[in-house]
C-alpha cells in the first residue's frame, strides 16, 4: 500500500502544536519611583542632589497596583503571589475592590501570580498562573519613625550570584519608631538583630533595641578611611573584625544595621559587606549615595559629591593595599579582612554561604 508521507506530516505537526505549552504572560513593574528610577539609571557620583527636589524622603517605594475588570457574580478576588511555578507557598491578597495593593515585594525577582475569583457563594474561578517581573531597582521602606531604610540585597555578586534579600536592612536609628512600624518590622521584615552602630550612649546607643524583643548589639562602627573613625587607623580593626563577625553567625539573620542617620558608619559597613559579596563598584556607590534621598541625610551640610569621593576612597584604599592577583574589589577586600582585619577564612565563608544565592 503507498503511504501518502503529507497525510503523515500534516497530523503530527497538528498534534505537536496542540502540545506546545501556552506561553506564561509575564508582566513587568518596578518598585521603585520615578526619582530613584531615574537617579538609579543616570548615576554620576554626586548626582542624587539632582533628583531631590525638596529636602524630603524621597526614596519611598511605589507599591504594585492590579486591577480588576468589572464582572457580574464576581464579589472578591484573592490573588495569589508565590516564587514557585506551582504555587506551593503562595501568600494570598484579597479584595473586594476593583484594585489591589500590594508591597515588601523583593525586587529583581520573578513571582508567579493567580488571581481566583469567588462569588456569593464562594464558588471559585482559579485564574491562570502568570509571572510578574520585579526590576532591578533597589528595594526601600516606608516605615513612619524609621529613615532612610534599605535591603543591601537584591544586586548581582559574585559569579552571577544574586544578593540574598530579607537579610540585611540598613537604615537610620529607630529612636522614634511607632508601634505600627514596630510590627511590620518584627512581623514583616522578621527583624532579629539591632546592630547599632552609634557610640555608646549616643542617642541612647548600648541599652535595649525600640523594637523589644529582639537581639541587640552596640558595636560603635568606622567610617571612610582617614582619621580617628576611619578604617586605616589600626586601632579601628578590632572594631571591624566585630562587626563583620556578626554577618557570619548565621542565628542572627534578619538583621537590621543603623547609626544616626544610616549614611556615614552604616555605609563604610555596607560598603565593605557589597564588595565582600562581589557586587560592582558603581552599584555599591549608587546604593550608599541613595541616603540622600532621605532627609534625615540632608541637614549636615555633607554634600552628595564629598560623601561619594569619601565612600569610593573606602574601595580605592582596599585595592590599592590588599589588592588579589587580578585587582578585584571583591578579592582585595578578602584579603584586607583576612590578612589585615584578623576575619577568618571560615567567617568569610559564612557570609558568603548566607548572602549569596
Amino acid at each position: 500500500m503507498k503511504i501518502n508521507k503529507l497525510n503523515v506530516i500534516f497530523p503530527l505537526v497538528f498534534l505537536l502544536m496542540s502540545c506546545t505549552p501556552k506561553e506564561m504572560k509575564k508582566t513587568e513593574v518596578s518598585l521603585a519611583n520615578d526619582l530613584v528610577m531615574r537617579f538609579w539609571d543616570n548615576y554620576e557620583p554626586g548626582s542624587s542632589e539632582m533628583y531631590t527636589p525638596s529636602v524630603s524622603d524621597n526614596c519611598y517605594p511605589e507599591p504594585f497596583v492590579l486591577k480588576f475588570d468589572k464582572k457580574d457574580g464576581v464579589l472578591k478576588r484573592v490573588v495569589n503571589l508565590s516564587l514557585k511555578e506551582d504555587m506551593s507557598d503562595a501568600e494570598a491578597y484579597t479584595s473586594t475592590k476593583s484594585t489591589t495593593s500590594i508591597d515588601n515585594l523583593f525586587s529583581n525577582t520573578s513571582y508567579f501570580m493567580r488571581v481566583d475569583e469567588y462569588d456569593g457563594d464562594n464558588n471559585v474561578i482559579e485564574g491562570e498562573v502568570e509571572q510578574l517581573i520585579t526590576l532591578d531597582y533597589p528595594r526601600t521602606f516606608k516605615i513612619p519613625g524609621v529613615s532612610n531604610v534599605r535591603d543591601i540585597g537584591g544586586r548581582i555578586g559574585s559569579g552571577g550570584k544574586k544578593i540574598a534579600q530579607g537579610k540585611i536592612y540598613r537604615g537610620a536609628h529607630l529612636n522614634d519608631v511607632t508601634e505600627e512600624s514596630k510590627s511590620f518590622m518584627i512581623d514583616k521584615l522578621h527583624i532579629n538583630l539591632d546592630l547599632d552602630l552609634r557610640a555608646t550612649g549616643e542617642g541612647g546607643a548600648g541599652t535595649v533595641s525600640p523594637l523589644g524583643e529582639v537581639k541587640y548589639q552596640n558595636i560603635p562602627g568606622v567610617y571612610y578611611v582617614e582619621g580617628s573613625s576611619g578604617i586605616k587607623n589600626q586601632y579601628n580593626l578590632e572594631t571591624i573584625r566585630n562587626e563583620i563577625k556578626v554577618f557570619a553567625d548565621p542565628s542572627n539573620y534578619p538583621i537590621y544595621m543603623h547609626c544616626a542617620i544610616g549614611r556615614d558608619r552604616t555605609g563604610t559597613l555596607a560598603i565593605i559587606l557589597q564588595s565582600l559579596l562581589g557586587v560592582d563598584a558603581e552599584t555599591i556607590l549608587k546604593d550608599y549615595e541613595l541616603s540622600f534621598f532621605s532627609k534625615i541625610c540632608n541637614v549636615d551640610g555633607f554634600s552628595p559629591a564629598n560623601a561619594s569621593s569619601a565612600a569610593s576612597s573606602i574601595m580605592a584604599y582596599i585595592t590599592m593595599n590588599f589588592s588579589d592577583e587580578e585587582m578585584t574589589l571583591e578579592g582585595s577586600t578578602r584579603n584586607w579582612l583576612t590578612k589585615e582585619v584578623g576575619v577568618s577564612e571560615e567567617e568569610i565563608e559564612a557570609i558568603r554561604n548566607i548572602m549569596l544565592l
